[in-house]
């Protein structure tokens, strides 16, 4: 989720910004939690390619263990099984099992296992189709059935349902249809 990082004041040192000592943890895209937006916002300041995950502290990783994987000649190359065991990435890449993962570790990208099986997509909402909802009313949804699960954990009946709350045009997202 993209921040808007210039409401924060800056210090003299313009690597700084001058961030409130409120604990309100969030989990930057990287899978680092963050004391509060600020202090993420600083690190995107420093250079960082990280946008907000969610708020909340950020999941814990679960430990891989990429040594039980054959080397080959090249010691930056495992060989792996052509099995289907989908893992997921913290880097939110879908990998067709572990061993495939750990073949990206070795080439040096920083990501660990998040969970067993396929990730969720996250689907950004687009809800330009329908009008802004105004305050006390409602636009007319068609009554078909096709649910679609925001991102605050609640299945709507249709996407147009979905974009009747005034969440579903600002920070809110489809997380799957």
């Amino acid at each position: 989720v993209p921040i808007d990082c210039s409401r924060y004041q800056r210090t003299k040192d313009p690597r700084k910004i001058a961030c409130p000592r409120i604990y309100e943890p969030v989990c930057g895209t990287n899978g680092v939690t963050y004391a509060n937006e600020c202090v993420l916002c600083e690190a995107i300041l420093n250079g960082a390619t990280i946008d907000l995950a969610h708020t909340g502290k950020c999941k814990e990783k679960v430990v891989i263990d990429c040594s039980r994987y054959q080397r080959t000649k090249d010691p930056r190359k495992i060989a792996c099984p052509r099995i289907y065991a989908p893992v997921c990435g913290t880097n939110g890449v879908t990998y067709d099992n572990e061993c495939m993962l750990c073949a990206e570790i070795l080439k040096g990208a920083t990501i660990g296992l998040a969970h067993k099986g396929k990730c969720m997509v996250k689907v950004m909402d687009d809800c330009a189709e329908y009008p802004k909802p105004q305050k006390g009313k409602q636009f007319a949804c068609t009554m078909i059935y096709r649910p679609v699960c925001g991102t605050n954990g609640i299945t709507y009946s249709n996407k147009c349902n979905f974009c009747q709350l005034p969440q579903g045009n600002n920070n809110m997202l489809l997380d799957h249809y």
